[in-house]
């Protein structure tokens, strides 16, 4: 997959006869198949995941809420901003940095820690695992690890241990030890700093509306908006018809598997006046960055939030891309996302 190439563009419904899948990207018909409870949540392998409703969803959003609520006192906009200030002034200065891992995977992993736990001993010790689980989705493992092993069987190892990092998360979440819940954790160490990468190097991209955003600060919640529209980080969902249905004029029969295509949802003329174009001033109309209906993402306000806090910090700090370096995309079937944004802080 080429994960720098642009979202194709929206198409009608079609059907893979071979494997009972559709096909579906534009926003109307995405759209609808998010909201309807008879298309529920699977994976990409087509095994079912979670049904809305069930007492294990209803606990999911409840506790998510539980973390929003905390997040949105003053002291956690304190700290988030704080946080901020310090990683993004030790980068400032003349040379060129990678935004991925000099400001948002440190920044991320920060926020996270101090949502976790006041227990300096038990920050140590997650400190190792989110830097394990950030952009877990990199198929790449270490390049020792690859000479020792091989490709094949490094890939495997580094599987391995991402699968053991999560499980010693969930336990201490399941324990108490920890004040986070599982898709808090999700949202802090995966889609909030993949969003965020791809966000920033869309305003570099595109520096006049970055200038725009820095002048008019006012607009933070609808540049926040067609962020997630421009340059959202999830480009496919997934679904199973547990019901005959019909969308779009296609006769999804009980069974059959929908691939939703986001991206392009998100750049269907038919919804969004010149699609093509990042405006920050754009009026939000339902972007599907983050999902909807049911099973919308959970961590859906607290990347909100977060992007909202930092982005003047960021802005404020005169950010620059670096043409003489090239961009790095990574991703899988679901999410694609620069893992290496070259930029320079400080005046250019």
């Amino acid at each position: 997959m080429d994960f720098y190439a642009p979202p194709s563009p929206p198409q009608a419904p079609h059907l893979d006869p071979a494997t009972r899948t559709w096909t579906l990207s534009r926003y109307a018909d995405v759209q609808a198949v998010l909201r309807d409870p008879k298309c529920q949540l699977t994976s990409g392998k087509g095994q079912s995941t979670q049904i809305a409703g069930a007492p294990e969803h209803i606990k999911l959003r409840a506790t998510a809420q539980a973390d929003i609520d905390r997040l949105s006192s003053p002291q956690a906009h304190a700290m988030m901003v704080s946080t901020a200030r310090i990683v993004i002034d030790r980068a400032v200065g003349g040379r060129t940095i990678n935004l991925v891992t000099e400001v948002i995977e440190p920044w991320s992993t920060a926020v996270f820690l101090n949502l976790c736990t006041e227990d300096d001993d038990l920050k140590e010790q997650l400190a190792g695992i989110v830097r394990l689980l950030l952009f877990r989705r990199d198929k790449d493992p270490s390049w020792w690890a690859r000479k020792v092993l091989g490709q094949s069987l490094s890939t495997t190892w580094y599987k391995r241990r991402r699968k053991n990092a999560e499980a010693q998360v969930n336990r201490l979440i399941d324990a108490g030890e920890i004040k986070i819940a599982n898709s808090t954790f999700l949202g802090a160490t995966q889609s909030l700093p993949s969003f965020l990468a791809k966000a920033w190097l869309a305003l570099l991209q595109n520096p006049e509306q970055m200038s725009k955003l820095r002048n008019e600060p006012k607009l933070t919640g609808w540049a926040v908006e067609e962020l997630l529209r421009y340059a959202g980080s999830v480009h496919t969902l997934r679904r199973v018809a547990t019901e005959d249905i019909v969308i779009g004029g296609a006769d999804i029969a009980k069974g059959d598997h929908i691939v939703l295509k986001v991206e392009s949802a998100n750049r269907d003329p038919l919804k969004f006046d010149v699609p093509d174009r990042l405006d920050i001033s754009r009026r939000p109309s339902g972007n599907l960055g983050l999902g909807t209906g049911a099973h919308a993402c959970v961590a859906a306000a607290l990347i909100r939030l977060a992007v909202t806090l930092i982005m003047p910090v960021f802005l404020a700090a005169s950010p620059s891309l670096d043409p003489n370096v090239p961009v790095v995309w990574t991703g899988d079937s679901s999410v694609r996302w620069p893992s290496k944004v070259p930029a320079r802080l400080g005046n250019p």
